[in-house]
């Protein structure tokens, strides 16, 4: 299967914020809604026609998933790839970027 171009490998656990246009086919939500997905799957088995868009499978950050109440994904979106890139990009960015924190010891 063709990995879509520019799409990184999606970490289990990572959260996308999606904006309104950045995803599509959610039964469940008003297309006019922003959503907040845990990702368990980034679908490339299942390739949308259209390159610039996956299925990401996952869960609301409110459900809970690591508990056996909710063991199934309960999120099922079709997500551009674009904003797939942006977030993965900014949490990547923001776990390896120094801390800005000023101990003690530099205060002093």
């Amino acid at each position: 299967m063709t990995r879509p171009a520019g799409l990184p490998e999606v970490p289990v656990g990572t959260v996308l914020r999606l904006g309104v246009g950045e995803w599509s086919h959610c039964r469940d939500l008003p297309p006019s809604a922003a959503v907040d997905v845990v990702v368990v799957r980034v679908h490339l088995d299942r390739l949308h026609v259209r390159s610039d868009e996956v299925w990401v499978t996952g869960h609301a950050p409110e459900c809970a998933w690591e508990s056996s109440d909710c063991t199934t994904p309960c999120i099922e979106l079709l997500v551009q790839v674009t904003a797939i890139v942006r977030q993965v990009a900014t949490q990547l960015s923001s776990e390896n970027s120094p801390s800005d924190a000023v101990t003690e010891e530099e205060q002093g």
